[in-house]
């Protein structure tokens, strides 16, 4: 699920997941290919004096798309607010304390890898290659801005901690 998406003002729907904003991206996705079919049907049949109509349904295309692609905006920002989130704490970690036992990653780098491949999941089986790319590349730009920065902050003074 994806908190803090913005629709929380009913109960149930604050509970808007990846695979909730797919769908929908799907759904403007077909409104625009059956909107462009639409548009090059009625050009046809239209005398040039009612040409002028095309240019309404050109802006409610416009819109649609502009509102698919805030769709993929807004799982960029989701995952960087899980981003900002699990790395709060890094600093408190114990980064100078000697490694003994097993080696495991702390939780909220296994919170991270986890939140993203279910992203990955969905998107790779409900959206085009294209905006697939464009939100998998707006993460991982989040993810090196924002761990960069966290890491950058760390006072690590021995080999256990690098």
């Amino acid at each position: 699920a994806l908190p803090a998406c913005g629709s929380c003002f009913l109960d149930h729907f604050c509970r808007i997941t990846a695979k909730h904003l797919a769908l929908a991206s799907q759904c403007l996705g077909a409104m625009i290919a059956h909107g462009e079919h639409l548009r090059d049907a009625l050009a046809s049949h239209m005398e040039d004096r009612e040409r002028i109509l095309l240019e309404e349904l050109d802006n409610v295309l416009k819109d649609i798309r502009q509102h698919r692609h805030e769709i993929f905006v807004k799982l960029i920002n989701i995952m960087r607010d899980r981003i900002d989130y699990h790395t709060r704490g890094v600093g408190l970690l114990p980064w100078n304390a000697p490694i003994g036992g097993t080696l495991a990653p702390h939780d909220y780098i296994v919170s991270l890898v986890k939140e993203t491949y279910v992203l990955h999941n969905t998107l790779s089986s409900m959206v085009e290659e294209e905006h697939y790319n464009f939100v998998v590349r707006g993460v991982f730009k989040a993810f090196n801005a924002q761990l960069t920065a966290a890491y950058s902050q760390l006072d690590i003074s021995n080999d256990a901690g690098k």
